[in-house]
């Protein structure tokens, strides 16, 4: 038996886990970080946010699947109560119901929601008193997990509540639609028509070019009301020393971690931006600053010049190899 866990990384979802484990099923399991649950024999860890996995990578993740189970829920903070997503159960139980759709298995796939308080079994026209009803009233008004659960389990009815001929007719549509959309000649195709249409640069403008080589600026010592902006513009100009990246979104992005004095932590320690440092699995924060900035620009324009050079070397010793061989 092989098992689809999210929120595996849960009070819940770890208990979930470690029954599955033990009763020797293979779990697939989607955690926010790789340490969250330990390696065991068995256990594919998958470290995504949960909520940015697409209908395509779930299908994926699916394969081979007998069973999902669902240990989601909001953190209790600040954050994971009134912060974004806030639909996170409801939505995630939607795409990877439409991601087993879309694998079109030729087996049942059970699918497992761990309920919440509060949420009525309207399947069985479930009653409640009215003392409760007001105070689930009151817990949906100000909490969004709450509507979040609930949305949940109705969807959950309402999706299984239909008859096998009807979710038939919705997975073929699933389908079609994505081989409508998602093909190659629709997509890659035009990747591919655009290098194809590039001309590549010449030799001489490229690996025989000048070496672009800078010599970064001593630290300034700041005053105390220097403008963000104008900050930047001189950390990339004149330490850097790449003028291309002015007016971008690296500068606004950086203007940005200065104004809030910290950043994202990025990928092998270097200063790129969110979309790098969305592999590490779990966002992190780090302190940001000016000492910051000019270390990260001047690291970076020390990197450039060193493979700069490497490039005008073994420009030099080919073109000498080639003179000895004539």
């Amino acid at each position: 038996m092989k098992t689809l866990v999210v929120g595996a990384s849960g009070a819940t979802g770890k208990l979930v886990v470690d029954q599955l484990i033990n009763q020797g099923s293979e779990v697939v399991a989607i955690i926010r970080s790789q340490d969250a649950l330990q390696d065991r024999q068995g256990l594919i860890k998958i470290v995504k946010q949960v909520h940015t996995v697409n209908v395509e990578s779930f299908a994926k993740y699916l394969e081979g699947c007998d069973c999902v189970i669902s240990c989601l829920g909001h953190n209790l903070s600040f954050k994971g109560i009134l912060g974004k997503p806030r639909m996170l159960v409801r939505d995630t139980l939607s795409t990877i119901c439409k991601a087993i759709l879309l694998n079109k298995s030729q087996t049942r796939v059970k699918v497992i929601l761990m309920n919440s308080s509060g949420c009525a079994n309207k399947s069985n026209a479930e009653q409640t008193p009215l003392s409760q009803r007001l105070v689930v009233l009151l817990l949906r008004l100000i909490l969004p997990p709450q509507r979040d659960n609930e949305a949940a389990a109705d969807f959950f009815l309402d999706f299984f509540g239909e008859s096998d001929e009807w979710r038939l007719i919705k997975g073929k549509r699933t389908r079609e639609k994505f081989e409508e959309y998602y093909q190659w000649h629709l997509s890659g195709s035009v990747w591919e028509k655009y290098f194809d249409e590039t001309e590549p640069v010449s030799f001489e403008h490229g690996w025989a070019s000048q070496p672009r080589l800078h010599q970064p600026a001593e630290k300034i010592k700041l005053q105390g009301n220097e403008n963000h902006s104008s900050l930047c513009q001189w950390l990339i100009a004149n330490v850097l020393g790449d003028q291309s990246k002015l007016n971008t979104y690296f500068e606004s992005r950086m203007t940005r971690d200065l104004i809030y004095q910290q950043t994202t932590q990025s990928t092998g320690g270097m200063y790129f931006n969110e979309s790098s440092a969305a592999f590490d699995g779990q966002n992190h924060r780090q302190p940001f600053n000016f000492d910051s900035a000019y270390d990260q620009m001047k690291m970076q324009c020390d990197l450039r010049n060193h493979w700069e050079q490497a490039r005008v070397q073994r420009i030099q010793q080919i073109s000498q190899q080639q003179v000895t061989n004539v």
